[in-house]
């Protein structure tokens, strides 16, 4: 009886293991699916702020910003569900390897920040969108640039901490 008692509790620590790897793994995965969705968003934000630099009239150029604030709001979104979903990874990979934990801790941060940028770059397209004033209109054209692509650049630095957080998994945490 004790034996069988033994044999069904270590098949089922077994399980919840193999399970809570698998729900690591697919939560990195939908992290990877929204990171997608945020850069794509993100590189529209930067095209439709090219086409402001390729337009005549402010009127516009105001039409492109908002365009481009709105593609900005969903980069930010994205980049928000893939923090959420690299939290879950971290969250479950913390009770069976803490290695992998730490990197899907990283992954988040990176995701955080570049919702900040994305956020950030908003407020700079919204102001555009607003001002009749053809330098300042270009002043936040270029700050929303440069957040823009300082918030795709921290995307990509958390999917390569999702990339780490799958080596680890796969080589560290057996």
């Amino acid at each position: 009886m004790k034996t069988t008692i033994l044999i069904i509790s270590i098949f089922c620590c077994l399980n919840t293991y193999g399970q809570t790897k698998q729900d690591v793994m697919d939560e990195i995965d939908d992290s990877y699916e929204n990171y997608e969705t945020a850069i794509k968003k993100a590189k529209n934000a930067l095209s439709y702020i090219n086409d402001c630099y390729n337009t005549k009239g402010v009127s516009n150029i105001k039409s492109y910003a908002s365009s481009a604030e709105s593609e900005a709001s969903s980069a930010k979104r994205y980049a928000g569900y893939a923090e959420d979903e690299a939290d879950d990874a971290e969250g479950d990979a913390d009770s069976f390897c803490s290695n992998a934990s730490d990197e899907a801790e990283d992954a988040e941060e990176y995701f955080y920040t570049a919702k900040r940028k994305f956020s950030s770059a908003m407020s700079e397209l919204s102001s555009a969108s607003y001002s009749d004033n053809i330098d300042d209109i270009n002043t936040y054209l270029q700050n929303a640039k440069d957040y823009l692509n300082q918030g795709i650049k921290n995307l990509n630095y958390g999917v390569d901490e999702l990339n780490n957080t799958i080596s680890t998994l796969k080589n560290n945490c057996n």
